[in-house]
């Protein structure tokens, strides 16, 4: 997060904005301009206790669906050397009906899933979590990067053409279309 911060002028200049949270529920509320809007969203948390405080949140971006991608990268502590009870984000994912994404703990694998992630999500409109799991906090080497690229959509370009849809808000009677349309467009198209 440190880097990320460092790097504010950079990814200014990109249209890519950041910023920190001292809640999940609020990190998880941002995403929420996916929905509106083609724009990606990234938050991320250890789990499951940030999933937990994040989950009202995360199920109505689900409900709905997103245009932009909405990735969710979840530091999951689950399995030897867990330091907490043994709990599990993919009860989360399941209750929430998303995308659980889970990369062996190996840099290139890792990257390939945050690509993979926002992909999945945005064919689908549906958020993705990626659970990086205990392991990947020894992981160790190198990946090849790719070039940095603007976002064709930015969240200026959103402020500045402001879109407003009650069909999406997670209320009925739009949630019960929200839901036939998750079965029926959304989910096959992944």
């Amino acid at each position: 997060m440190d880097v990320l911060a460092d790097a504010k002028d950079i990814m200014e200049d990109l249209g890519v904005h950041f910023e920190t949270s001292a809640s999940e529920a609020a990190a998880a509320a941002m995403l929420s301009a996916s929905v509106m809007y083609p724009v990606r969203g990234a938050v991320t948390w250890k789990s499951t206790a940030g999933t937990n405080v994040a989950s009202d949140a995360l199920s109505n971006l689900s409900s709905g669906g997103v245009n932009g991608g909405a990735l969710i990268i979840l530091g999951e502590d689950f399995g030897e050397g867990s330091s907490i009870m043994q709990e599990r984000s993919h009860a989360f994912a399941m209750k929430s009906q998303m995308w659980l994404l889970d990369p062996r703990p190996n840099l290139p694998c890792m990257v390939q899933a945050v690509e993979d992630g926002f992909e999945l999500s945005e064919a689908s409109s549906t958020p993705v979590m990626l659970q990086v799991r205990i392991r990947a906090c020894h992981v160790h080497g190198q990946f090849i990067a790719k070039d940095n690229k603007r976002p064709e959509y930015t969240l200026k370009q959103a402020l500045e053409n402001p879109v407003r849809d009650v069909n999406r808000i997670v209320l009925p009677p739009a949630n019960y279309i929200q839901e036939k349309d998750k079965l029926e467009r959304r989910w096959p198209q992944r």
